[in-house]
């Protein structure tokens, strides 16, 4: 009976290890990514001849390519960042709309960006 707990246990050592490495590479995955979507908007800031570049706070660019995301999803359109900021600053400027015609973002989700960024920020200083 000692023997077989002591097989049980090991186990679920191994078990809650093994979750430990994949909750700590998901972590990691979702840091490369935030890394890569500021490196993509980087690279469409300077390959837009025509415009402006504006410095974007890491947390605000992971907002806004939210908004993108989930209004191309609901308009069944390819939405960027900048249509994001173009439909804002019309509805905002030009129509008056108090919200610039778009929904909020849940706090949860700006809670989990500024975390995702916190992180990214510790691993840069270890």
């Amino acid at each position: 009976m000692d023997e077989l707990q002591l097989q049980l246990n090991e186990n679920g050592d191994a078990a809650t290890g093994a979750t430990l490495q994949l909750q700590q590479s998901h972590e990691k995955i979702n840091k490369l990514e935030v890394e890569i979507a500021c490196l993509h908007d980087a690279i469409d800031r300077l390959s837009h001849q025509d415009g402006i570049n504006l410095k974007i706070e890491p947390v605000n660019l992971m907002i806004l390519d939210y908004v993108a995301d989930r209004e191309s999803k609901e308009r069944k359109q390819d939405w960027t960042i900048d249509d994001v900021i173009n439909y804002f600053v019309y509805n905002r400027f030009e129509r008056g709309s108090l919200n610039g015609g778009l929904n909020s973002v849940p706090d949860r989700i700006i809670t989990q960006f500024k975390k995702s960024i916190q992180n990214i920020e510790t691993d840069k200083e270890e």
